[in-house]
Parts: structure tokens; C-alpha cells; sequence
């Protein structure tokens, strides 16, 4: 059975006309650059467990539609710029499905949202937004929202769920619902205005133009850019109860929180991913300073670059620390945009990226019920993607943590997509078990079968060799073939006999700084771990 609900949702206010914030506009200049593009919807699905009455449900919806100017918006292409048109009412888009009995009924609805997510909205005539009631057990069901990211961010959706369940509460209780406590649209539109007109401004566009001055390179996990694709793929992993209580604790004995160990982890991998010290990470930001921006169910949020340096000689208490440090001054000034900060830079364009992989850590769980009926949040899209994002979630259940790796498919297949996502978990496990004092350059990223891969198949010669070792190997060929080509790397090429004597001499200096068999050492080459010719000692 399905059921639409399409009443009104309407308010006393006249329709008013809006500017687009800044970060409505960065949408909207997306979207306009593809318009059949659903890459801009943003979903979410709740389970709820408990009866459920889908008219008190609609009814609750209703009157969260009128307390919410965002939802009521669509935006105009004038000759002065896009403008945001707040409708006095606008319709309910809710539809409701009986899939009790259904064959296949844990299938059909996942398969609903997904057909639902692939269609573009129209910015023009709207509505922005979606809602979906689906049935799937006596007391069960499944409330999927999708709103576009012009209008509604994560922290927004927070907002509109927390108010739908209270609002439906006191509704199924016979009571009135609390008065709406939003703030408007309107206010979110002249504080961003202020905001830019401001000295904090100047302040902040000053400190990250000399920030990242330097415009340094950004490692990619995938070697190349592209343009953010229609759609994306995503592979969801979890980190069991254990395991996350050996991140909580590992995160307690460093006096930090389990997402910066997480983001320092994240920052380790992409750095023996792609060999580059310099890694920036990309970190989804809420962008909201003062109780006005709190208050507003909109689109606010941020994304802002965290600069970490990873030496192989630090230890893994170190580098969080640094991710600490690094957190706290990116919080505070937070407000900047990404795409400001990208202008201000001259870095426009695919191959001009400011970010490498994101990192969204949502550390809480919505705690929310209808009428006593618990409801859990689930991601389904957080908006496009440019290159790779892990996101990361806490549910609040005892099941440990939830990690969604969504990624452009023009960057990334299946099958790579799992590769990264095996070796991040596998490095998260091995950095809680070895602690924080361990050297960097001690954790690999290679999972266990990828390791036997390389120290067992791959040497699998199918003849018998003479005992030696590697470097007795080359000092013999050194001395049958001397003058042979022994190594090339870009314009450089070296014969045995150069490479050998290159070797020795860098052994010698190596002495001198107390390197010996069989022992830790720790030491600064002026190269920093560079083996190019430019390395001093060599």
C-alpha cells in the first residue's frame, strides 16, 4: 500500500526573497555547472523501533515544514545572481509504503531510496526535499529524508529530527508540542552578510593566505584529479567493540579525543600511501559561530584544510598531538570558506586541489525516540564527492564504530575502494595495539595477505639460488658487470659500480651517526628519508 501526503505546510509570514549565503552559493554554482546532476542530494535513513502512526507522523511533518524557512525555499537565476524565494506554504512530499508481506521487503525499500537519491532536483521549482515511511515489520519502520545540500547540512538534519520527534511525541501523547524554537532563514542571511563585511574576516582570509602560501602539493590517493562525479561509491566497514575501546583508550592515554587519533591515523595513511611527508586533509566543519547560526536548520557547514606534517621518526603520540594543535586552529577560523580560500590562493580548477582525502567524523548519535519509540540514524549521502572521504560514526550502540569510504568512481573502481579501506582498518587496529610511542616509519599499511603476497609468492623463483643476501647479491654483480645500468630514476641513471660505491658511502656516514646492525636508530637526514642524489651524505 502506498499513501501520499501532500497538504500544505503553512505559516503566517509573507513569502520573502533572500541573497544566497556564501555557502549556498557554492552549491548553487555547483549545481548549475551539471543541472541533471543528483549529486547535491543529501539522505538519511532512521529505523525506528516501536509503534508508529504514519497520519500523527505526517502531522508532525507539517508543522516541522512550516517552522523551517530552508524547506520552504526554491532559487531563482536573476540578472543580478541567484536569488532564494521563502514560500508562505509549500507542500508535503511524504510518501508512506506498507511493505509488510512483501517478498524481498528488506530489499525494496533500500532500492526506493536509492532510485529516489539519483534524481536531480529542480532549484527552481522545488520542493528541495523528500520524505519516505516505509513499514517493514509490526513495529518497525524506516523514515528516510533527502533535502538538497543547498538548503541542509549534517547539523541541520540533527535539527529537523530532534524537533520531528518532539514534535510527534507530544502529539501521540495528546499534548502540545513546545513552541518552535528555530531561528530564521533570514537571520542566518544577515549575520553570513556581516560576517563578510567584518574585520574577523580580513583576520581570517590573512591567516590562511599565509597558511598555505606556499600553495604546497596535495598527496592523492589515486595519483590524479577529476571532476566530481553524478554518483559515488561507497563500502561500509565497522571496527568492533574491542577495537574501539582500544581507540577510546589508546585516545584517553594521549589526552585527546578518538576522532583526532582517528585523523591522525588517517593522515599516517595517506602519507605511506603516497610517500609525501606534507599531507592535507580535508575536514568538514560546522561553520557556525553564535546562537543565531545554532538555531538555523540550513546550509552552513564547511570544508577546511588540516596541514600535517608525518616524520617517520616521530611516534604516533606525537603526530596526534600535532592533529590536535592542528584541530584547534582550523576551529577558529572556521568560518572562512573553502572556496574563498582556494580564490584567495589562485588554486582553480581540477589539478589545483587545496585537500586531499576528507575526513567526517560524526561522534554522537541523534538519541532520539518517537513517543518512546528508539530511532538509530543511518547515513545514505552526504553530498558529492571530489576524491575520497571516510566517514566516520559513532552510534551510540555497543556495536563499535561505523566507517562509509564513499569515493569518485572516476578515481576509484571496487576493488580499490576495498583495498583502502582493509589497510586504513588494519592500521587503526595495529597503532591501538603498539601505542603511541612507537616510530611512524614501524607501521606499515600493508594488510597481512597483501605482506605474504610480496614475502612469499612473489619469491617463489621456481630455482635454487646460493645463500646471500640482497646486498651480496648487487656487490657481485658490481664486480661481473661494473659498467652496467643498475638503477634509473627520472633523468639520474647509475652503473653498478656507481650505485655501490654511492652505498658504501652513505653506510659510512650512517656509522657516524651511530647506526648499527641490529639496532633502533633515529636520525635526521638533511634530504629528510630522501634516496635521490640530492640526499648530502650520498
Amino acid at each position: 500500500m502506498t499513501v501520499l501526503f501532500a497538504g500544505g505546510a503553512a505559516t503566517d509570514a509573507p513569502e520573502a526573497v533572500l541573497p544566497l549565503t556564501a555557502a549556498q552559493s557554492g552549491m548553487w554554482y555547483a549545481q548549475s555547472l551539471d543541472p541533471l546532476s543528483p549529486a547535491q542530494n543529501t539522505a538519511e535513513c532512521l529505523e525506528i523501533d516501536g509503534p508508529l502512526d504514519p497520519e500523527v507522523f505526517a502531522t508532525a511533518l507539517r508543522r516541522v515544514v512550516a517552522e523551517t524557512d530552508a524547506l520552504r525555499v526554491r532559487v531563482e537565476d536573476t540578472p543580478g545572481g541567484p536569488l532564494q524565494r521563502v514560500a508562505a506554504s509549500v507542500g508535503l512530499p511524504l510518501t508512506v509504503n506498507d511493505l509488510r508481506g512483501v517478498p524481498d521487503a528488506r530489499g525494496r525499500a533500500p532500492a526506493w531510496m536509492r532510485a529516489d537519491l539519483a534524481e536531480p532536483c529542480d532549484l527552481a521549482a522545488g520542493p528541495l526535499f523528500g520524505h519516505a515511511l516505509f513499514r517493514v515489520g509490526d513495529e518497525r519502520w524506516l523514515w528516510y529524508q533527502r533535502v538538497h545540500h543547498l538548503v541542509m547540512d549534517g547539523f541541520g538534519h540533527a535539527l529537523l529530527v530532534r524537533r520531528t520527534a518532539e514534535v510527534y511525541s507530544a502529539l501521540a501523547r495528546g499534548a502540545d508540542p513546545a513552541p518552535r524554537r528555530f531561528g530564521t532563514l533570514a537571520g542566518l542571511v544577515a549575520q553570513d552578510a556581516a560576517y563578510r563585511d567584518s574585520e574577523a574576516f580580513d583576520a581570517e582570509r590573512a591567516h590562511w593566505s599565509a597558511a598555505f602560501a606556499d600553495r604546497p602539493g596535495v598527496p592523492r590517493l589515486a595519483g590524479r584529479g577529476a571532476l566530481p562525479s553524478r554518483t559515488s561509491l561507497r563500502r561500509t566497514a565497522h571496527l568492533g567493540p574491542e577495537a574501539t575501546g582500544r581507540v577510546r583508550d589508546l585516545a584517553t592515554l594521549l589526552r585527546a579525543t578518538w576522532p583526532e587519533v582517528l585523523i591522525a591515523a588517517q593522515a599516517l595513511y595517506v602519507s605511506r600511501a603516497t610517500g609525501r611527508r606534507d599531507v592535507v586533509l580535508g575536514l568538514p566543519m560546522t561553520g557556525r559561530a553564535g546562537s543565531v547560526a545554532l538555531r538555523v536548520p540550513g546550509m552552513v557547514t564547511n570544508v577546511l584544510p588540516l596541514r600535517v606534517t608525518v616524520e617517520p621518526e616521530a611516534t604516533f603520540g606525537e603526530l596526534v598531538r600535532e592533529v590536535v594543535l592542528g584541530i584547534r586552529t582550523v576551529r577558529r577560523h572556521q568560518r572562512y570558506r573553502y572556496e574563498d580560500i582556494r580564490r584567495d590562493l589562485r588554486l582553480l580548477g581540477v589539478s589545483r586541489a587545496l585537500v586531499g582525502p576528507l575526513v567526517n567524523v560524526v561522534p554522537f548519535g541523534y538519541g532520539v525516540d518517537f513517543a518512546g519509540a528508539p530511532a538509530r540514524a543511518r547515513d545514505l549521502s552526504a553530498g558529492p564527492v571530489d576524491d575520497l572521504t571516510l566517514n566516520i560514526h559513532d552510534r551510540v550502540d555497543g556495536r563499535g564504530l561505523t566507517f562509509d569510504h564513499d569515493a569518485n568512481p572516476a578515481l576509484y573502481d571496487e576493488d580499490a575502494l576495498a583495498a583502502h579501506q582493509e589497510r586504513f582498518l588494519h592500521l587503526v587496529e595495529r597503532l591501538a595495539e603498539a601505542g603511541p610511542r612507537t616510530p611512524l616509519a614501524a607501521h606499515g599499511i600493508a594488510t597481512p595477505a597483501e605482506l605474504e603476497l610480496v614475502t612469499d609468492q612473489f619469491v617463489r623463483t621456481g630455482r635454487e639460488l646460493p645463500p646471500t643476501t640482497l646486498i651480496g647479491a648487487i656487490e657481485a654483480q658490481a664486480v661481473r658487470t661494473p659498467d652496467a645500468t643498475a638503477l634509473v630514476y627520472g633523468e639520474v641513471s647509475l652503473t653498478y659500480a656507481e650505485l655501490n660505491t654511492r652505498a658504501n658511502r652513505l653506510a659510512r656516514h650512517l656509522r657516524t651517526l651511530g647506526a648499527r646492525t641490529g639496532r633502533w636508530w633515529r636520525w635526521r637526514c638533511r634530504a629528510r628519508w630522501s634516496w635521490s642524489s640530492r640526499c648530502s651524505p650520498c
